[in-house]
């Protein structure tokens, strides 16, 4: 994962060899584990905004749909996708 600042937010950006796992202990240690999560789609993209209950900062996961190299990591983002625009 690569660490950068855009437009004053900070970004995680997920790279080949990153994992669902990695990505979930990146999430856990930035957050103290307790924080919201909402998934974006984009047309290049998913993007995880990442809100941590305690007064840390705010910051996006962004994984690339192309060059991802965890399968896995891009169908739990549709998942959450799919799961976010049913009606409950």
């Amino acid at each position: 994962m690569r660490l950068e600042i855009e437009e004053g937010c900070i970004l995680v950006r997920v790279e080949v060899n990153d994992t669902v796992d990695r990505v979930g202990k990146c999430i856990d240690m930035l957050t103290g584990s307790r924080c919201d999560e909402h998934v974006t789609e984009g047309n290049a993209e998913y993007r995880i905004r990442v809100q941590p209950h305690d007064d840390r900062q705010m910051f996006t996961i962004v994984i690339p749909k192309m060059g991802c190299g965890d399968p896995d990591l891009l169908a739990l983002c549709a998942a959450y996708i799919a799961q976010q625009a049913s009606p409950d």
